[in-house]
């Protein structure tokens, strides 16, 4: 029996988004064969994405910088690096393709109509609402249009949370996405103290940019009256 290949896709160097490492360890114990296509950013290291699971592909380019000013020459860019992107996918002949976030999906989906493959597209969080695009009108609208088209042509929609599941069921009139939460794996839990603090502690973890509610957490913080209840970053 063949075994299922599956590439995932991510518009990164793919070893420190720890939610694309655990996809490809459930993956791998399900005994698929797993592809990686990535983009070398810039915190690309060769030692880290070496670490990755030893079945995996990994096939890394850079896009070309825009140049200041041309918008011709921009989009002339962006076309050339989602033609390499989806090649570089399609050289894979995967039977499933995981793209993650939007901007990974565009490569991805124009690479299952030529392979004629399953694609799930994994949107994390809300894309569109994200650092960089929330603020940038003409950049939403685009990206906005785009998703709205794609995400009903894709075979499944996997999602962080309960509210950004409804949030783009509402928003494109799609059916609800399958949920998939940032938890800890079970097994790392044995690792975690028992030992709770004295004190009510409200967590907000992740990374540290634009839009994520920090600003009215630290607000929240200062406002609240009772003594027994920690904030913590």
């Amino acid at each position: 029996m063949n075994k299922i290949k599956v590439c995932v896709v991510v518009r990164n160097s793919v070893w420190h988004d720890p939610r694309v490492i655990k996809q490809l360890k459930e993956y791998r114990k399900y005994g698929c064969e797993l592809y990686v296509v990535g983009e070398e950013d810039n915190r690309y290291v060769e030692e880290e994405v070496s670490k990755i699971l030893a079945n995996v592909n990994i096939i890394k380019f850079k896009s070309v910088p825009p140049k200041k000013k041309n918008r011709i020459r921009s989009f002339i860019n962006v076309l050339s690096f989602y033609k390499n992107f989806s090649n570089a996918i399609s050289l894979c002949k995967p039977d499933i393709i995981h793209a993650n976030d939007l901007d990974a999906l565009i490569g991805a989906y124009f690479a299952s109509i030529k392979c004629r493959c399953k694609v799930v597209y994994d949107t994390h969080e809300v894309f569109v609402e994200n650092f960089g695009q929330s603020s940038a009108v003409l950049q939403k609208f685009c990206w906005s249009t785009i998703e709205r088209w794609i995400i009903r042509r894709v075979d499944l929609v996997v999602c962080v949370s309960n509210a950004t599941a409804e949030f783009l069921s509402k928003k494109y009139n799609i059916s609800k996405p399958l949920v998939v939460t940032n938890c800890a794996m079970r097994q790392s839990l044995d690792q975690i103290s028992a030992v709770k603090s004295e004190k009510f502690e409200v967590l907000n973890h992740g990374q540290f940019y634009e839009a994520r509610g920090y600003d009215l957490m630290v607000s929240a913080a200062a406002l609240t009256e009772v003594s027994d209840i920690n904030f913590v970053l």
